[in-house]
């Protein structure tokens, strides 16, 4: 959630822009059923229900949410490999904090999908992130 100390000059339109930016992040998401299960973290175990929203990786070409099939076709997106990234590092500081005591074979599994993630995007879009 964006820092609300960050705004550099105070004005009652500034506040609203900042609150219109965080809204997303108010609302409750539901979970929805999945199938075949999937996995939200790569060291996570498959679930049939997953919050709606999240970014995961998945193998299959046709997934079924809350009973409709859905194709797996979209090309990866710049926007959604930054996405998945990030709730991998906002998933592993919340275990961090939690002292975890497998947290650094989930960082290391992690980070090994990743890179697969890098390189796949790059033999797609024949852009290097790295």
């Amino acid at each position: 959630i964006p820092a609300l100390y960050l705004i550099e000059y105070w004005s009652e339109n500034a506040l609203f822009n900042k609150f219109e930016t965080m809204k997303e992040h108010f609302q409750m998401k539901q979970k929805v059923n999945i199938d075949p299960p999937q996995r939200e973290f790569p060291w996570s175990v498959p679930s049939s229900q997953l919050y709606e929203g999240i970014f995961f990786l998945t193998g299959d070409d046709k997934l079924k949410i809350n009973g409709e099939e859905t194709n797996i076709d979209k090309p990866v997106e710049l926007d959604g490999v930054i996405d998945l990234f990030r709730s991998y590092v906002q998933e592993l500081q919340m275990l961090s904090l939690q002292k975890n005591p497998d947290l650094k074979q989930r960082a290391m599994i992690g980070w090994e999908t990743m890179k697969k993630v890098v390189e796949f995007y790059k033999d797609q879009s024949g852009i290097d992130l790295m």
